[in-house]
């Protein structure tokens, strides 16, 4: 085996014969080769994946003899092998403009399966772009079941935001949709999960977004730094002190806007932290109906992307209402979703 360390480098950092036909064995040679870190109450176990995205083994994982020979017969079948030190699956973006087609797990509806095609948009931060991936049928589907329960939205305030309102950054409205006893829901739930090669137990409820015209929110990241959190127990709780994390965000897009409403990445290209977060800079994601982006507040190692900085461009259209919602995907089982 020939490891590459590094998602960007091409530097050989180890060649290693292994001449056994253990798991275990194997493990140890690549825990050496790669200078891979144990997981740690901060860190979660670190997994290896085929180049589709397909989990194989993790760190923490107890084989039997049958489960032995499978993951073996994976590893010597496979031309590449991608090892994450956060434990999550990352699409490799590559660069910017490059497509990959992938294979979706069948509808649980149809039995059918499909082909999508992700774009990459950015590499700092990484964004990907799907096209098509919601029906026009299913975006209807979605507004009309969150239509009754939206309310203005609130945020989770840092420590150093406590006692201002919500709508300083966020004038938008939301609502959370759980997708039990609803077939068409937990269909899109189990595409995402398709799509992302993260389990669906890693995610939360869809939250449905609505933004009338100047309607927009300030640039923002999607994952807790524990940091700014250190007076609030039940956000260190729900995040383990920093362990557990909002890992992506899969971002629906359920309407055209014809002016505005674009998501931004103030970051883009390395950029450094803009003085006001309520500019709409950046690369810039104009909403098309069915659309779907994933940007990752993670990166492969688990560490958090500051470069993942994003917002809601304001609504401009006269005639324009945008209809959004977000998935968020965290780096470990969360309880909300069922398998």
């Amino acid at each position: 085996m020939t490891f590459y360390k590094g998602a960007h480098a091409a530097r050989l950092k180890r060649r290693v014969n292994i001449r056994s036909n253990s798991w275990e064995d194997v493990k140890v040679n690549i825990i050496t080769g790669l200078g891979l870190v144990p997981e740690t109450p901060m860190l979660q176990p670190w997994a290896l994946f085929s180049a589709s995205g397909d989990r194989i083994v993790g760190e923490r994982d107890r084989l039997t003899n049958e489960m032995n020979d499978r993951v073996m017969s994976s590893l010597v079948s496979s031309e590449l092998l991608v090892i994450t030190q956060g434990g999550n699956w990352i699409w490799p973006g590559v660069s910017a403009g490059f497509r990959r087609e992938i294979e979706l797990a069948p509808s649980t509806i149809t039995g059918e399966s499909r082909n999508v095609t992700i774009e990459t948009l950015s590499m700092k931060p990484l964004v990907l772009s799907i096209s098509g991936f919601l029906t026009d049928d299913e975006c209807d589907y979605i507004m009309e079941k969150a239509a009754p329960t939206m309310k203005y939205s609130g945020v989770s305030l840092k420590d150093a935001d406590k006692g201002r309102p919500a709508s300083d950054w966020r004038t938008s409205q939301s609502t959370f949709v759980n997708a039990m006893g609803d077939p068409m829901l937990r269909e899109i739930e189990l595409r995402t999960a398709s799509l992302t090669r993260v389990p669906v137990t890693h995610q939360e409820f869809v939250q449905v977004l609505r933004y009338g015209v100047t309607e927009k929110y300030d640039s923002h990241h999607d994952y807790f730094d524990p940091s700014s959190y250190r007076n609030d127990p039940g956000t260190l709780r729900l995040i383990e002190n920093g362990k557990k994390n909002r890992y992506a965000t899969v971002f629906w897009y359920l309407t055209d806007v014809s002016h505005g409403g674009e998501t931004c990445f103030p970051r883009h290209g390395g950029a450094p932290q803009p003085r006001d977060n309520s500019m709409c800079a950046g690369l810039k994601v104009k909403p098309q109906k069915g659309k779907v982006i994933i940007f990752y507040s993670l990166d492969a190692s688990g560490q958090m992307d500051p470069l993942s900085l994003h917002g809601a461009c304001p609504v401009l259209g006269k005639e324009d209402i945008k209809w959004a919602a977000n998935k968020w995907l965290w780096n470990a089982p969360m309880g909300y979703v069922p398998p």
